[in-house]
Protein backbone atom coordinates (compact mmCIF):
# COMPACT_ATOMS: atom_id res chain seq x y z
CA UNK A 1 0.00 0.00 0.00
CA UNK A 2 1.29 3.31 -1.06
CA UNK A 3 1.07 6.18 1.87
CA UNK A 4 -0.12 9.36 0.73
CA UNK A 5 1.41 12.60 2.84
CA UNK A 6 -1.37 15.16 3.88
CA UNK A 7 -0.34 18.69 2.85
CA UNK A 8 -2.08 22.21 4.51
CA UNK A 9 -1.80 25.43 3.59
CA UNK A 10 -2.63 28.15 1.67
CA UNK A 11 -3.94 27.94 -2.55
CA UNK A 12 -3.14 31.79 -3.50
CA UNK A 13 -3.70 33.96 -6.80
CA UNK A 14 -0.42 35.61 -6.78
CA UNK A 15 0.72 39.32 -8.28
CA UNK A 16 4.16 39.72 -8.66
CA UNK A 17 5.65 42.96 -10.07
CA UNK A 18 9.31 43.84 -10.24
CA UNK A 19 10.75 46.85 -10.35
CA UNK A 20 10.92 46.96 -14.15
CA UNK A 21 7.53 47.06 -13.92
CA UNK A 22 7.03 43.62 -15.21
CA UNK A 23 4.41 41.46 -13.67
CA UNK A 24 3.51 37.94 -13.16
CA UNK A 25 -0.13 36.55 -12.52
CA UNK A 26 -0.93 33.04 -11.54
CA UNK A 27 -1.97 30.16 -8.86
CA UNK A 28 0.79 29.64 -5.67
CA UNK A 29 1.24 29.40 -2.42
CA UNK A 30 0.75 25.40 -1.43
CA UNK A 31 0.61 24.30 -4.88
CA UNK A 32 3.81 24.67 -5.53
CA UNK A 33 4.26 21.99 -2.91
CA UNK A 34 1.79 19.94 -4.39
CA UNK A 35 3.28 19.93 -7.61
CA UNK A 36 6.50 18.94 -7.07
CA UNK A 37 4.86 15.95 -4.71
CA UNK A 38 2.82 14.56 -7.02
CA UNK A 39 5.33 15.23 -9.66
CA UNK A 40 7.60 12.77 -8.16
CA UNK A 41 4.78 10.26 -8.14
CA UNK A 42 3.87 10.75 -4.42
CA UNK A 43 0.21 10.61 -3.47
CA UNK A 44 -0.54 13.81 -1.76
CA UNK A 45 -4.31 15.22 -0.36
CA UNK A 46 -4.78 18.61 -0.46
CA UNK A 47 -6.39 20.45 2.64
CA UNK A 48 -7.13 23.73 2.03
CA UNK A 49 -9.49 26.58 1.16
CA UNK A 50 -10.14 27.55 -1.61
CA UNK A 51 -11.94 30.99 -3.20
CA UNK A 52 -14.76 29.97 -4.98
CA UNK A 53 -13.68 32.89 -8.05
CA UNK A 54 -10.27 30.37 -8.31
CA UNK A 55 -11.77 27.36 -8.39
CA UNK A 56 -11.91 26.65 -12.21
CA UNK A 57 -8.40 27.79 -12.81
CA UNK A 58 -7.05 25.83 -10.04
CA UNK A 59 -9.17 22.61 -11.48
CA UNK A 60 -7.37 23.38 -14.99
CA UNK A 61 -3.86 23.03 -13.17
CA UNK A 62 -4.42 20.43 -10.68
CA UNK A 63 -6.76 18.07 -12.98
CA UNK A 64 -3.93 16.38 -14.26
CA UNK A 65 -2.59 15.65 -11.77
CA UNK A 66 -3.26 11.72 -11.10
CA UNK A 67 -2.04 11.44 -7.78
CA UNK A 68 -3.44 14.42 -6.14
CA UNK A 69 -6.40 13.78 -3.85
CA UNK A 70 -8.70 16.68 -3.67
CA UNK A 71 -10.76 15.60 -1.19
CA UNK A 72 -9.51 18.11 1.87
CA UNK A 73 -10.24 21.31 -0.44
CA UNK A 74 -13.10 23.03 0.98
CA UNK A 75 -14.90 25.73 -1.34
CA UNK A 76 -15.01 28.74 -0.06
CA UNK A 77 -16.61 32.13 -0.91
CA UNK A 78 -15.14 35.32 -2.93
CA UNK A 79 -11.95 35.53 -4.13
CA UNK A 80 -9.55 33.71 -2.28
CA UNK A 81 -6.27 34.90 -1.06
CA UNK A 82 -4.76 37.25 -3.03
CA UNK A 83 -0.82 37.38 -2.69
CA UNK A 84 0.84 41.02 -3.65
CA UNK A 85 4.40 40.46 -4.19
CA UNK A 86 6.67 43.44 -5.40
CA UNK A 87 10.50 43.00 -6.06
CA UNK A 88 12.30 45.99 -6.14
Amino acid sequence: MKTAVGLIGTITHDTITFASHQSYQGLGGVLYQAGVLCGLGMDVILYTNLGQDLVSDVDKIVGNWPTLRRHGICHVPGSGNQVHLHFG
